[in-house]
């Protein structure tokens, strides 16, 4: 592992392809054998010239494809552990460098680039890479070999890392960060999966919980408790919800489909880890130390790649991923520390009861400002190791995927952060500017866009006005409920189906994007096919319409009572079940859909976590778009 910190490096760095932002190559099977070329984007010193960057990369960096699952027996407690099957390292020779430089993602431009090679100035800014900060396209080219066509005989896709060996002891590796794919992007399938909340503590709260019942004290508590609800707490190995193991959960089942060859890509929608620093600091001084290790974006990357060098209670084994990932940041991750489970009865998702989060506070004491504190910064890790990308877009075949940074929480709309439901500070205005170009100048029209944020662009409020409960005595067409908004609801109602969209009903604006609002809604409403998001934990499905009559909301409560126009006309109901075939979902588009929370469930269902969202597409339509859950 590289610790950047060091301010005396110089040697080159491969910042991408990475684990988060792989580059896709079409296989291409007409020969026996092909060449393919791909580019990296690199950073190295500012005095480094082209010629002495090739003599330094020079057989030194390699592909090596990830074949399938083998199994190995641990020796430390005779344990399985399945890890990808590295073939035979493929060298990679180097035809061309070019400098490259920042390029805002507001200006045309950033278009013509490919996806992962256009560097970002908040890379410099917060020495993501150290004192290097000059940026090279570095194009290469390999040959395939038999062994790829063997693999591809029977797979649809290989994963390859990219090595890059700096010296007899020292390498850089890229992990996942290189496909090479059968596919025409006609039929295909990907898994969407948000809100996973990964944190190195989650695997240590069942230890802690179990040492702690010794504590008179604590036993006190839990007695006391017991007593009080007069019944007996459910074992903590029935009840408990690590977050982590969701996580393997689903690796599990996503490598099946590949085995299968039943998906193509996973995509990731923000809120990956829980908070970045971990919450086991032993010195004060590491409270600040954002070396890769010390957060929990390692965490992650270990769980991606199996490699965790701890086996601690409850604990599920696991593989590492055989599916290529795309990934999103959302607000947890600009989150600096940890916080106390006794916050918004956080305890509860996890399946704790309120004295074992007792027993973890001395443990665990968090700091609010730290706990609530966003910073860029902590993502300099996930620059690093998993995507150096925050806004970006991706065309497969006839299909753009659109993946837009949503931010960290906001304060513009104070009325949703005090209640538990922040909205978050996108979108920028060079963010708009960036879709305004795609449409501009990439889009022809006949393609599907899929959009990917984390924070939701439409949420309802979920408490009911007392004018609208006043109402409802009233006049019996009044809603009191917002499942009684949905589409199947109001039509047994007699309503007509030009009547049935909510947004002149209730407030859409709740825990959503603080800025460009509108501009975001417009955009799904005229371009998308369907726009997936997380964040909510909750399962909503909402469609747009251009609206009769725009309905107005509230810009952002309580600071800014200036109400502004709704461009769309809002639908609901559950579509994922209730379309069945092409020629429906075609005819309702476009969607936006929240995905529930593959981590944890919400404050209103706290064992609802563990779901992910498949999406199959079929000769260029949405054939399904159904949520599954994890097996309990």
């Amino acid at each position: 592992m590289i610790d950047f910190r060091n301010i005396d490096l110089d040697f080159p760095i491969i910042v991408s392809p990475n684990l988060g932002i792989p580059c896709f190559l079409k296989y291409g099977n007409k020969k026996k054998y092909i060449e393919y070329s791909f580019n990296l984007l690199v950073i190295t010193s500012k005095i480094e010239s082209s010629i002495t960057l090739k003599a330094s990369l020079e057989e030194a960096i390699q592909i090596i494809p990830l074949k399938r699952l083998k199994i190995e027996k641990e020796s430390k407690d005779n344990s399985l552990k399945k890890n990808a099957f590295r073939g035979i390292p493929i060298d990679l020779k180097i035809d061309k460098i070019e400098n490259t430089d920042i390029l805002s993602i507001n200006r045309v431009a950033f278009l013509e680039e490919q996806y992962y090679l256009s560097p970002q100035d908040y890379l410099l800014k917060f020495k993501t890479f150290g004192n290097l900060n000059q940026f090279f396209k570095v194009s290469v080219s390999f040959a395939d070999n038999s062994e790829i066509n063997t693999i591809l005989k029977h797979q649809n896709f290989i994963i390859f890392d990219i090595i890059h060996k700096i010296s007899d002891k020292l390498k850089r590796i890229n992990y996942h960060s290189l496909v090479l794919t059968k596919q025409d992007w006609k039929n295909f399938t990907f898994v969407q999966a948000t809100d996973i909340h990964l944190a190195k503590r989650n695997d240590l709260i069942l230890e802690k919980l179990k040492v702690d019942l010794s504590k008179k004290v604590s036993t006190k508590i839990r007695d006391l408790i017991n007593k009080f609800k007069k019944k007996e707490i459910t074992p903590i190995e029935n009840r408990f919800l690590n977050p982590n193991n969701q996580l393997r959960k689903l690796i599990k089942i996503i490598n099946e489909k590949v085995q299968k060859n039943q998906i193509d890509f996973l995509v990731l929608t923000g809120d990956i880890i829980d908070f970045c620093l971990i919450s086991a600091i032993e010195k004060l001084e590491d409270m600040m130390n954002f070396n890769f290790p010390n957060t929990n974006w390692k965490i992650f990357q270990d769980i991606i790649l199996n490699r965790i060098d701890y086996n601690k209670p409850g604990m599920i084994t696991s593989e590492e991923l055989l599916c290529p990932i795309f990934t999103i940041p959302g607000n947890h991750d600009f989150r600096l520390g940890h916080y106390d489970l006794r916050w918004g009865f956080m305890y509860r998702k996890l399946g704790l009861v309120l004295s074992e989060a007792i027993m973890l506070y001395d443990e665990w004491v968090a700091d609010p400002i730290r706990a609530l504190t966003p910073l860029r910064k902590c993502l300099i890790n996930y620059w690093q190791e998993i995507n150096p990308a925050l806004d970006y877009i991706i065309t497969l075949g006839n299909n753009h995927f659109i993946f837009m940074n949503s931010g960290y929480d906001s304060g513009k709309d104070f009325r949703d952060f005090i209640t538990g439901f922040p909205s978050s500070t996108g979108m920028t205005d060079a963010q708009i500017k960036l879709l305004e170009n795609f449409i501009n100048y990439k889009f022809k029209g006949n393609e599907n866009i899929f959009l990917f944020t984390h924070g939701p662009i439409i949420n309802p409020i979920k408490k009911i006005k007392f004018i609208q409960k006043l109402k409802k005595k009233i006049n019996a067409d009044t809603f009191l409920n917002f499942e009684e908004l949905k589409e199947s609801n109001l039509a047994k109602k007699g309503i007509p189906e030009d009547k049935r969209n909510i947004d002149d009903k209730i407030n859409l604006k709740y825990g959503t994007i603080t800025n460009n609002w509108q501009e975001m809604i417009n955009f799904c409403k005229d371009f998308c096919l369907l726009a997936l998001c997380g964040h909510t934990h909750t399962l909503r499905e909402f469609r747009l319409k251009t609206p009769i009559k725009k309905s107005k909301v509230f810009k952002s409560v309580p600071f800014n009572l200036i109400k502004i126009e709704n461009p769309a006309a809002v639908f609901f109901d559950n579509y994922s079940e209730l379309l069945k075939n092409q020629k429906d979902i075609w005819d309702k588009k476009p969607f936006l859909f929240q995905t529930p929370a593959l981590g944890l469930g919400s404050y209103e269902h706290p064992t609802a976590g563990g779901a992910y969202r498949e999406i199959k597409i079929k000769k260029g339509k949405i054939e399904s778009f159904n949520v599954k859950f994890l097996p309990k």
